[in-house]
């Protein structure tokens, strides 16, 4: 009972937080600006960062495959990728109940009998992963967006040590990812690059071609933001560093929220395909992958 007490507090909590920042956010930005650039925006360009942005979902939910297979749970790729989009559905629509993650822990559990604690090392070591590839890309578009805040020796030194500490980190405790390491790396980086990629699509179709590379480090510092687990599914989070951001680094602010709020809503469209599969749940059924 107090679990379920605690967890909707969380929820409550979460909401809270995301309303006060999005409140917070548009009284300090003209809102009718940032209206007339959602309403003008080319939405060719915008389902083209539909399309980069299920595309980086593709690669991710690959590369999670392969740590699934590091811990001995074999599972076909279409499987995989349809219980990928309904973990996306519940973790942006049902945020506090069973979760994405916990849906995949439980479905495989039931499927495989493997022990939680593999599935939840392969979900974790597959965040950790993606975290990796958007700091080392965040360090980058700083140097080239405003090198007068990081120097090159600052970066190899950063990148050098975070990368040593992930490779140690991974042949102390979690030695199965070793020979697979160097290709998630590669997939993590596909990843964040594909979303940087939906970044610029969307600030092409607001007509955004001033400081582009400023706009992207600023995102990618959003979507690390965006991870902390204090709002519900980043909302507030990203908006709330674009805000802030703008006023240092004197981006156009409703340019930046009207960016920070497509990409959401394009989160949100290929997320929702998920539902197919919460109404149609035998479609997401036991095909074990040759090993």
């Amino acid at each position: 009972m107090k679990q379920i007490v605690r967890k909707y507090l969380q929820i409550i909590l979460r909401l809270l937080v995301s309303g006060l920042a999005m409140y917070f956010v548009f009284a300090k930005i003209d809102y009718a600006s940032v209206h007339e650039l959602l309403g003008r925006s080319n939405l060719l360009l915008l389902m083209a960062g539909v399309l980069f942005f299920f595309l980086s979902k593709v690669i991710s939910a690959y590369r999670l495959n392969m740590f699934f297979g590091a811990e001995g749970i074999h599972i076909d790729q279409l499987t995989n990728m349809r219980l990928y989009l309904l973990g996306m559905f519940y973790n942006l629509f049902l945020p506090g109940g069973i979760g994405g993650d916990g849906y995949k822990v439980y479905y495989l559990r039931k499927n495989f009998n493997v022990p939680v604690k593999n599935c939840i090392r392969a979900i974790i070591f597959d965040r950790v992963t993606g975290l990796f590839a958007l700091m080392l890309l965040c360090l980058i578009f700083a140097f080239f967006s405003s090198p007068q805040f990081i120097k090159p020796w600052q970066i190899l030194l950063l990148t050098a040590a975070s990368t040593t500490l992930l490779y140690l980190a991974t042949y102390k405790w979690f030695e199965d990812y070793c020979r697979i390491l160097n290709v998630t790396n590669l997939q993590s980086l596909s990843v964040q690059l594909s979303q940087v990629i939906t970044a610029l699509v969307i600030l092409k179709a607001i007509g955004e071609d001033q400081q582009i590379l400023l706009y992207l480090s600023v995102f990618l510092v959003s979507s690390i933001v965006a991870v902390i687990p204090f709002t519900i599914g980043g909302v507030g989070a990203r908006e709330l560093t674009f805000l802030f951001a703008s006023e240092i680094f004197h981006l156009n602010v409703e340019a930046s929220i009207a960016l920070s709020l497509l990409f959401f809503i394009i989160t949100v469209v290929v997320s929702f395909g998920g539902i197919l599969y919460l109404i149609r749940p035998g479609l997401i059924r036991y095909r074990p992958n040759p090993v």
